[in-house]
Order: C-alpha cells, then sequence, then structure tokens
C-alpha cells in the first residue's frame, strides 16, 4: 500500500494501485508520497468514479481523493451533497 500525506493539514490516504490521489479529501491541497510505513483500516469507496482509498479507523472523508464527489455528512439526508 502506497500511503500519502496532505501537505497543508497533514490528512493521510492510502492507496492499493499506482494510482496518486488528485487531492486531499479534506481540504483539497495537494498530496505527497510517504516512504514510511502506517497501518490505515478503513476503506472508503467512492460511489461516483469507483475508486477506493484508506483512511484512518476515525476519519470521516469530506471529498473523494480522486474526484470531486462530496459524501454524505448530515445523517438524515437521503441524497447525496454536492458542493
Amino acid at each position: 500500500m502506497q500511503i500519502f500525506e496532505c501537505v497543508s493539514c497533514g490528512t493521510l490516504v492510502g492507496t492499493e494501485n499506482d494510482k496518486e490521489p488528485l487531492s486531499c479529501p479534506m481540504c483539497r491541497s495537494r498530496m505527497r508520497l510517504l516512504e514510511e510505513e502506517i497501518e490505515l483500516k478503513k476503506k472508503i469507496e467512492c460511489p461516483d468514479c469507483e475508486n477506493s482509498f484508506f483512511v484512518k479507523e476515525d476519519f470521516n472523508p469530506y471529498k473523494c481523493a480522486f474526484c470531486n464527489y462530496t459524501f454524505v455528512t448530515s445523517p438524515h439526508r437521503r441524497t447525496e451533497e454536492r458542493l
């Protein structure tokens, strides 16, 4: 697994394939490759672009790391949120 870190906010994203995240899932800044091994267990799958990435267990991303899809943050909302 490759681990990427946001240069702005420090968010960590892991990918299983060679595809690099386009931007941070929280602040949309650029990501850089880390050389260290960090265990990221929570798998996030984007329903829009069908890519998946890994984050820390207590982390809920705002956007997909590969596209502009916005994840639902309101628990009672039935439709996706697009910003």
